[in-house]
């Protein structure tokens, strides 16, 4: 049987194709050290290992939250509702560097249990989570065990 083209489906740019076979849910990553706060998107995320549970993040080196993760050793992964869909593709196309994330786009937030990054509100689960360090990996990636 031949359907019609749904007038839902779009065209990917080939650039932006990546975006289409991405197997896990766009997370929250939250991250403090030393009074400064900061939250980012990130796509590429994914469990790594059950015993000890393990996951991986990649965060560009650039990056505020990164630097926090870093200086921290520790961060939160929220995974968000769809109800904060709109807040969590502000987050990861806002520089920290001209805007206070939280404040601009109006993302409550809650004390973490283990860590001093908080919880996102609004979401459907939350890791809290310390970092293994990897001296060889290089790349924008943070490894992390539970906390």
């Amino acid at each position: 049987m031949h359907l019609s083209r749904p007038n839902f489906i779009h065209e990917v740019e080939l650039p932006k194709a990546y975006r289409l076979i991405n197997h896990g849910p766009t997370v929250l990553v939250s991250s403090a050290h030393d009074g400064r706060q900061n939250v980012t998107a990130a796509a590429w995320n994914m469990g790594l290992d059950f015993t000890p549970a393990k996951v991986c993040v990649v965060i560009d080196k650039s990056t505020l939250t990164r630097a926090l993760v870093e200086r921290s050793g520790e961060f939160v992964l929220s995974v968000p509702a769809r109800k904060i869909a709109k807040q969590t593709l502000q987050v990861g196309g806002a520089s920290v560097c001209k805007i206070n994330k939280f404040d601009a786009f109006g993302i409550d937030t809650f004390a973490a249990n283990r860590v001093a990054a908080h919880l996102v509100a609004g979401c459907v689960g939350w890791l809290e989570r310390k970092v293994i360090n990897e001296p060889h990996n290089q790349l924008p990636m943070i490894f992390s065990s539970a906390r």
